[in-house]
């Protein structure tokens, strides 16, 4: 870390830190990176992969984020530090081994183990299920009612036969109508 009268940067290959100027220090959070570096795309996530173990980031206080985005930070940097040692570069090993301890430590505190997010329905949203189960019943009912009211008006098998029976007269037309067998004049 170097330390100027006006400045104080943290390097890390990019610019995203606080700096002093005038005595007023502009801070940079790690939201307001534009995140094409591999370190902040690997720590946005690590964050993500560590709120959904967490149960889902909706279900963590502010205090639980923030020490979320301190583990990410943290493994995104141990992880640079391994990958340059098994590359062949020198790493500060008490730099390291002080990134893997409180890394550890911050886990510990926001806990290990896999939480269970909850995707059971609400009462408000089951009672609005029943609503519309009842109505769906209800509408199923009615439309029923109707066909069963509609079928009643219309004619029954034997008034429609008893309008479709022949007539003494279709009787009498028939037999002008010349048969099949009968030659008809030309």
């Amino acid at each position: 870390m170097e330390a100027h009268a006006d400045t104080v940067t943290i390097d890390a290959a990019s610019n995203a830190v606080s700096t002093r100027m005038k005595g007023r220090m502009r801070l940079v959070t790690l939201d307001a990176l534009d995140g094409r570096t591999r370190a902040a795309r690997r720590a946005h996530e690590l964050i993500e992969a560590i709120e959904t173990d967490l149960g889902g980031g909706d279900r963590l206080s502010e205090g639980s984020r923030q020490l979320v985005q301190r583990a990410a930070v943290l493994g995104t940097f141990i992880e640079s530090c391994e990958a340059q040692w098994l590359s062949g570069e020198t790493v500060e090993l008490a730099d390291y081994l002080a990134a893997i301890n409180s890394q550890r430590r911050v886990l510990a505190t926001i806990g290990l183990q896999r939480r269970a997010k909850d995707v059971s329905p609400s009462l408000g949203e089951l009672m609005l299920e029943d609503i519309a189960e009842r109505r769906r019943e209800a509408e199923e009912a009615a439309k029923a009612a109707a066909k069963a009211a509609g079928e009643s008006n219309a004619p029954t098998a034997a008034e429609g036969a008893d309008a479709e029976a022949p007539t003494a007269g279709d009787d009498a037309m028939a037999d002008d109508m010349p048969s099949g067998d009968e030659a008809v004049p030309t």
